[in-house]
């Protein structure tokens, strides 16, 4: 069974590792980049949090031992499901099952000047984008002597209170809190604006009321003003315009408000339907189609739990993927047991600032905020799985001399969250090691790595004279949090 799958994002990498080396299929992946972006940590990016290598990693690496995948750089202009081919960049293409996997890109409402003026984040270079346009804006402030000019540079605007917005605007205050005073002493960063926009009466409208209250008042708790039921109509560069007359004067707006599927041409109109979606059967066969399929956010399915369609995340991606896998492999052996899609939602989350999160489980029904939701979020959020795989950049990270404290104690702090890989456990103790030692580290990264440390001493006892001594070493000129943790070890 030939197949080809259009889109190496959540969904379309999860179908083709599922069907990585399976006998009687012959997969060819097709993307736009040669890359699998990691989607909820653009916003890291985009405030320097992260480094654009830090989620992304080359497509043809995941297949380097594949027998059967295939990956192309092209894209695809259109579908011709009549002949079972489709035309790319780089030509024709025949198939025997055709699967979109195309996923959404951001949605203008078809305003010209939103598109042209404000900066979307749906790709990793659109993230880069923002942070050099948030960088360049506080450069040019230092030169400017016109305070309307000045006010204008240091205010920032993010229209759509969803998750994307939310977390951008909390990761912004973050940095006017602990960042940029720093870099720059001669700017009052008291005078930063920053200016959350919601069409809607509530913030991650998605969630629940209580996690949309408690989102809105960390962030006014950040300082970031939240204006609901406001409606961006126009930004021509220099002045956002609201539907009900208001105007807010800022250099950057982050638009964040919507999206829209990637429909690729070819596909009949009737079928698509709000958002730009595509109406698909239980099965995520495209409906009036033999053997073309969709899966993400493209694909609309209407369930007794959805009928209005599945929310556009990646765990619903994921999980269609896996099934349509397991479905393909059941009619290649002829098999008439295929399963119907059914999401299991496992919750939701955003991360609001440093320490503050919310969390929505649906089973058992539970709410969680603060402190304590925000390392839930770090490690869920930002995918063991997907972190695991990439130790090496992590470790290679974590050595560099200049790294800010910020990304050391996130990192040091997922460690203890996920399995680290044997041949990885000689250099994060290393690491860790250097980090109790220094007597210029933070004290929550000496803690966070003596918790790592102590995990992995289960495992090789011998570490434990040399890290008794350096903990009585340390003990005397160290804060309540480190001797803490130094008690777990040796009570």
């Amino acid at each position: 069974m030939k197949i080809i799958i259009i889109g190496g994002g959540f969904g379309g990498l999860k179908l083709a590792r599922s069907l990585n080396n399976k006998a009687g299929f012959d997969v060819t992946l097709i993307d736009r980049y040669n890359y699998h972006q990691f989607q909820p940590l653009f916003y890291q990016v985009a405030t320097a949090g992260l480094d654009a290598s830090n989620i992304s990693f080359p497509l043809r690496k995941v297949f380097h031992k594949s027998k059967n995948v295939h990956f192309r750089m092209a894209e695809v202009k259109e579908i011709i499901s009549a002949q079972n081919k489709i035309v790319t960049d780089i030509g024709e293409m025949n198939y025997d099952v055709l699967v979109l996997a195309t996923g959404a890109d951001t949605n203008f409402f078809g305003n010209q000047h939103l598109i042209d003026f404000t900066f979307p984040m749906k790709s990793t270079v659109e993230a880069l984008q923002i942070r050099h346009r948030l960088i360049h804006n506080f450069e040019d402030a230092l030169s400017v002597t016109d305070e309307k000019e000045l006010e204008r540079l240091m205010t920032i605007v993010i229209v759509g209170g969803g998750p994307t917005g939310v977390e951008m605007s909390g990761a912004i205050a973050d940095l006017r809190r602990f960042v940029l005073p720093k870099d720059y002493p001669e700017l009052d960063f008291s005078k930063m604006k920053i200016y959350l926009v919601e069409g809607s009466h509530k913030t991650l409208g998605a969630m629940s009321e209580k996690s949309s209250d408690d989102s809105c008042r960390y962030l006014k708790k950040l300082g970031v003003n939240v204006m609901t039921d406001t409606i961006v109509k126009d930004y021509d560069g220099k002045v956002v315009t609201m539907q009900n007359g208001n105007t807010i004067e800022s250099a950057m707006v982050v638009w964040a408000a919507g999206i829209k599927g990637n429909v690729p041409g070819g596909i009949d109109a009737s079928l698509i339907v709000r958002g730009n979606r595509i109406k698909v059967d239980r099965y995520n066969k495209i409906l009036g189609s033999e053997n073309i399929y969709a899966i993400g956010d493209v694909a609309y399915m209407e369930t007794e739990k959805y009928p209005h369609g599945h929310p556009q995340v990646a765990a619903v991606a994921i999980q269609q993927g896996k099934m349509l896998a397991y479905n393909l492999r059941r009619i290649e052996m002829k098999s008439p047991h295929t399963q119907q899609f059914e999401y299991f939602d496992k919750g939701t989350m955003a991360t609001v600032g440093r320490n503050l999160a919310v969390v929505d489980v649906p089973k058992p029904k539970l709410h969680v905020r603060g402190f304590l939701a925000w390392p839930v979020s770090y490690c869920v959020i930002a995918h063991p799985e997907f972190i695991e795989k990439n130790f090496g950049k992590l470790i290679k990270n974590l050595g560099k001399p200049n790294l800010h404290d910020s990304i050391k104690r996130n990192s040091i702090r997922l460690l203890r969250h996920v399995d680290i890989p044997e041949k990885y456990h000689g250099d994060i103790m290393d690491i860790c090691f250097k980090y109790v030692e220094s007597p210029t580290e933070a004290v929550a990264i000496k803690a966070f790595s003596l918790a790592v440390l102590e995990k992995l001493s289960k495992q090789y006892p011998e570490i434990l004279p040399e890290l008794k001594l350096l903990i009585e070493d340390q003990l005397p000129h160290q804060t309540a949090a480190f001797k803490s943790r130094a008690k777990k070890i040796y009570p």
